[in-house]
């Protein structure tokens, strides 16, 4: 398939509910990648306020060279989803999400480790984006675990089935993320597939029981190499923007400030 995205094998994921009685997502990651990643957000995120305008600018300046190349897509492919929800009896938490294509948290750090030192070798681009769900938690707190597992589900299906999954990577990055590897793709390409990501979930509601609700996607988006040469970099400026996006109310995409 020639569609623009990536895939794996799935990641491991916990759940419980604190003391409130709501739901918390403990997805269990590698909190050494995560923190060795602080630094480098710390950098990035403490900045000048002259160099917050002038970085806002440029970014401004970014987005509106990638928007104009947007051209109409063709029709995605429908995902599968699931015809029935989970059994809350038989559901195991740790497994949260199933799809085939999704790839673990590890391997993911790892094909991007690897992308980058092709890319730095062969001069080639490549961009990451971070694809987050401020809804998640609450879709959890409102339905129940069975229907957070089936959200997750269907992130993972919409995600494998936008992009090629014979050389993109989708997996999971942490309680309410995603993140896609698009070996190749330039800023305008990346664009292209963000715009068509959030359209979907914009416009396709997940079923579960009686109920529906929408998963607005928010993503960030880093390049390489106009947004680092580094592979800690390059995920740590595509994290913040996700954030970025989150804060301003999501379901839109930004890219990271520029080096």
């Amino acid at each position: 398939m020639n569609s623009p995205f990536g895939n794996r094998p799935t990641g491991g994921n916990a759940g419980g509910k604190n003391n409130s009685g709501k739901f918390t997502d403990t997805v269990i990651m590698d909190n050494k990648i995560h923190r060795q990643l602080a630094d480098v957000r710390a950098r990035e995120a403490i900045v000048s306020p002259s160099e917050q305008e002038m970085r806002k600018r440029d970014a401004a300046q970014q987005s509106q060279r990638h928007l104009a190349t947007l051209y109409s897509m063709p029709a995605m492919k429908a995902p599968d989803e699931p015809s029935n929800a989970p059994n809350i009896e038989t559901t195991v938490v740790q497994r949260a999400v199933v799809t085939s294509n999704v790839s673990t948290f590890h391997d993911c750090m790892r094909r991007l480790e690897i992308e980058t030192k092709r890319a730095l070798k062969f001069e080639r681009p490549f961009s990451l984006a971070i694809v987050g769900f401020g809804d998640l938690i609450q879709v959890a707190n409102t339905y129940g675990v069975p229907a957070y597992e089936l959200a997750l589900n269907h992130i993972g299906s919409v995600l494998t089935h936008i992009v090629d999954t014979d050389i993109d990577v989708v997996g999971r990055y942490s309680n309410d993320r995603f993140m896609v590897l698009l070996p190749e793709c330039t800023g305008p390409s990346s664009t292209m597939i963000a715009e068509t990501t959030r359209q979907y979930f914009e416009t396709s509601p997940v079923s579960y029981q009686s109920h529906g609700f929408f998963l607005r996607a928010s993503i960030g988006i880093a390049c390489f190499p106009n947004h680092g040469r580094d592979w800690k970099e390059i995920l740590a400026r595509a994290d913040l923007a996700c954030e970025a996006v989150l804060s301003k109310g999501g379901n839109a995409f930004g890219f990271a400030s520029l080096i």
